[in-house]
């Protein structure tokens, strides 16, 4: 959900191909703050949206939602929060309960 937000893949603190994993040095992994959110890379994306996409990958395992259900009941959440359109005057993207009406269009 990160990337389809900002176009961005979710940066990590270790890229792969770094050749000492573990960097001392300002801006290296024990001064890393997390990535931007998708509300500063993507200024159309709402602050509810963002704080819970952020929310769902944060480091710590207990820190996210404990399952996908937990998620979606958030997503609905926030998408009653900002209403139907989304916050943003955009027609609201199809929701997991209407996933059986988008499998009976012709």
């Amino acid at each position: 959900m990160y990337w389809a937000l900002t176009g961005h893949g979710l940066p990590t603190p270790m890229p792969s191909d770094d050749p000492d994993p573990w960097p001392r040095s300002e801006g290296s992994l024990l001064h890393w703050r997390g990535p931007a959110s998708p509300a500063q890379l993507n200024s159309e994306v709402p602050g509810p949206l963002s704080d819970l996409v952020m929310g769902a990958c944060q480091e710590r395992l207990r820190d996210r939602p404990a399952s996908m259900r937990e998620f979606i009941s958030l997503l609905e959440g926030v998408q009653h929060t900002l209403g139907s359109d989304g916050g943003a005057g955009r027609a609201s993207e199809p929701t997991a309960n209407d996933s059986s009406k988008l499998a009976r269009s012709p």
